[in-house]
């Protein structure tokens, strides 16, 4: 079912279930969603090589997606650091972009759960 909308995704935090919803979400890359960029600090962290593999960009810090500005729909917020959650969220908000959407971390993996069932 295509969308009349296609919702550019970022994702920060590509551990393990980070990289789960990324492998969800690129099934669909041409068909609504495109996953533009990943972030991770951790070099080691699954979904790093996993997106590289697929010509999504990789990031080591959230500002990136801050510069992208409104080219980002929504950001999926997997990162365990509440300190750079925290950082991320005030960042935004002074960056005046009132289009991009967080999902916070508990929405997140109510997506997460949903695509597991249906996939």
């Amino acid at each position: 079912m295509a969308m009349s909308k296609n919702i550019n995704v970022a994702i920060i935090g590509v551990g393990s279930v980070g990289t789960n919803i990324l492998k969800k979400l690129v099934k669909y890359n041409g068909d609504g969603i495109t996953v533009i960029c990943v972030v991770e600090t951790n070099h080691e962290a699954p979904g790093v090589e996993y997106a590289k593999s697929r010509g999504i960009k990789v990031f080591e810090s959230s500002n990136s997606i801050i510069e992208l500005g409104d080219k980002i729909d929504v950001v999926f917020d997997f990162t365990a650091n509440l300190e750079a959650r925290s950082d991320f969220v005030m960042a935004m908000a002074k960056s005046r972009n009132s289009h991009t959407a967080i999902i916070p971390p508990m929405v997140a993996h109510f997506v997460w759960n949903l695509l597991e069932k249906i996939n």
